[in-house]
């Protein structure tokens, strides 16, 4: 019976199509589309795709148009990527608004982890954004658009992506039954259910980058001189949170740093910078290892300005940690809140961890990382005539060389990794030689 009443549901839902169509022309840009939902459902991927939870394939009624811009993206000496983001919902004449849209990672086995990206549509059925993942052999994530209670969602694979931007149309019949009202106490347009902010309207989801663990960030300090390849003169480990609010646009954000490792005789001073479209008070605390709080501050960052996140850096940690049999000792820790003026779009913000630079006392230099600074020939300001960084960075914990250890020793397929600009061995700094880096 069960069954019955589905087809004959399927039958009336064509019907409808039907006579849509025969009131359309073959030159009205929605007739493809129209004679398309007519056609038997097709999977999108190799396979039928699957909600969680459920043992049978999802009937979608939607059609999709993949318009990604595709291509290699500069190499950048980091292990992750950012992916700029832009989804229209639609009908079969008006966009949607208020319909959720989440990009969520997925594992090495294809394991939903957590949302890296979440909005609603604006009222022309917009969503703009960007999310940021670890790079691996083969990169997933899955989009999941959720309209009148429906989830519609499927895998992206995004080797050769530089940009996902997908033009996506649900219909939507009279003959389907409005589901209740939901409950959202903010009034910001996403349920409480999917709200980690259920009572604040300024800001809907939290974003953590890296989504587990943290980056560790390694610099030499001799720049504009070649430095030694130990890359641990000055090091640290870091993450950020991202309050987006219900439109997908940052409204605060947070920085978490630990400082572990000094292997250099010149002082540095850690800082941070955003784009000049960024402005906001913020909050600023240090606490010694032993978490004793030795410095707080309230104050207001003015555009195109910078935070001091940690003093110099000889006084901020207790040994080195880059020399043969000392037990790691960390450094000082750093947090910051920074409430925006305005909200800020995620491209417009820039890619976590930002601008994250070192002064370094000794000479009066900044150095930072590659792809934010140019030279007037277009060439990047941080990248050596041999082709080599100041800067690079790597999810997790990562054992740096010790001192005067090389790290294309260190690590044996850094090079394949270096040469191959990304391609190749990925996961380069899981294979190290015990000996000559630190050990936690």
């Amino acid at each position: 019976m069960e069954k019955y009443k589905k087809m004959k549901s399927l039958n009336l839902l064509v019907l409808g199509i039907a006579l849509t169509i025969s009131c359309a022309s073959k030159e009205d840009p929605n007739y493809l589309w129209m004679m398309a939902i007519l056609q038997p459902l097709a999977p999108v991927g190799n396979s039928p795709q699957t909600l969680p939870g459920s043992d049978s394939p999802s009937e979608v009624p939607f059609s999709m148009t993949i318009e990604d811009l595709n291509g290699g993206s500069d190499f950048l000496f980091e292990n992750t990527t950012t992916y700029p983001l832009r989804i229209k919902v639609r009908d079969l004449i008006n966009p949607i608004s208020g319909t959720l849209v989440q990009i969520i990672e997925l594992g090495q086995q294809d394991v939903a982890g957590n949302a890296v990206f979440k909005a609603i549509t604006d009222s022309s059925g917009n969503v703009t954004g960007s999310f940021t993942i670890n790079n691996r052999e083969e990169p997933k994530v899955r989009l999941q658009v959720t309209h009148l209670g429906k989830d519609y969602f499927f895998e992206i694979n995004l080797i050769n992506i530089l940009e996902v931007s997908r033009d996506i149309f649900l219909f939507t019949s009279p003959l389907v039954q409005v589901p209740a009202p939901i409950v959202d106490t903010d009034g910001d347009g996403i349920q409480d259910s999917e709200d980690e902010y259920p009572n604040d309207p300024s800001r809907a989801t939290m974003i953590r980058i890296p989504s587990d663990s943290f980056y560790t960030i390694c610099y030499e300090d001799l720049f504009p001189k070649k430095g030694d390849a130990d890359f641990n003169d000055y090091v640290v480990r870091v993450y950020n949170e991202e309050d987006l609010d219900s439109q997908g646009r940052v409204t605060r954000i947070r920085g978490y740093y630990t400082h572990v490792a000094k292997g250099a005789g010149y002082n540095h001073t850690l800082h941070i910078k955003f784009p000049n479209t960024v402005s906001g008070n913020y909050t600023l605390t240090r606490t010694k290892p032993n978490g004793s709080e030795y410095f707080s501050d309230s104050s207001f960052l003015q555009k195109s300005s910078s935070i001091q996140i940690l003093p110099e850096s000889n006084t901020t940690i207790p040994q080195s940690n880059t020399s043969q049999g000392q037990t790691f000792l960390p450094g000082d820790k750093a947090e910051w809140e920074l409430v925006l003026d305005t909200p800020v779009s995620k491209l417009a913000l820039g890619n976590s961890p930002y601008d994250l630079y070192i002064q370094v006392k000794n000479t009066n230099l900044a150095i930072h990382r590659l792809g934010l600074y140019k030279n007037a020939d277009g060439s990047d300001s941080y990248l050596d005539p041999a082709g080599f960084p100041w800067v690079f960075m790597i999810p997790g914990e990562f054992s740096w060389p010790l001192e005067k250890k090389n790290i294309n020793n260190a690590y044996s397929f850094f090079d394949d990794w270096y040469t191959s600009s990304g391609a190749n061995y990925k996961d380069w700094y899981l294979n190290k030689e015990a000996s000559q880096v630190v050990s936690f």
